[in-house]
């Protein structure tokens, strides 16, 4: 035998995302609790308002919190806008009809919460795990960066 292969060397991964390795188990929950909060934005106003304080509170300490509080708050901001646009077309049906609107608009509404939540939960278990799950741009557009 020319080795012990038993004996393996522990290597921690490095992300190239947030550029570091493994995090706490402290910044792990609270990355998730970023994505969970996010997910039911009409509730209390948590959609923005969690990852927000969490991206800002946590920006220069945790690269990895940042990275997850950053994509988080950048898919409820996109959310939020393709809300705007449900709502701007279903004022505009409902000029013809209420029922016509809410008929056409609110299964709409629900698959896009629907997918939005998805993505979140996504994010939220890959964050519990130590991990990083990029979400698709057009659920994420890139408003507010993850670099410092």
């Amino acid at each position: 035998m020319m080795g012990n292969s038993s004996r393996r060397r522990h290597v921690v991964p490095r992300y190239s995302q947030w550029g570091g390795e493994m995090p706490a188990r402290s910044e792990q929950k609270l990355a998730r609790l970023g994505y969970l909060l996010a997910i039911f934005p009409g509730l209390i106003l948590f959609g923005q308002v969690a990852p927000l304080v969490i991206y800002l509170s946590r920006r220069q300490s945790s690269a990895f919190v940042r990275c997850h509080a950053a994509q988080a708050l950048n898919v409820t901001l996109t959310f939020l806008l393709y809300a705007l646009s449900a709502a701007i077309a279903g004022l505009l049906l409902s000029l013809d009809s209420p029922v016509a609107a809410l008929a056409v608009m609110s299964p709409i509404a629900l698959a896009g919460w629907a997918i939005t939540a998805h993505q979140l939960t996504r994010g939220a278990s890959a964050a519990d795990h130590g991990e990083f799950v990029e979400i698709p741009h057009w659920i994420c557009t890139p408003f507010v960066r993850s670099a410092s």
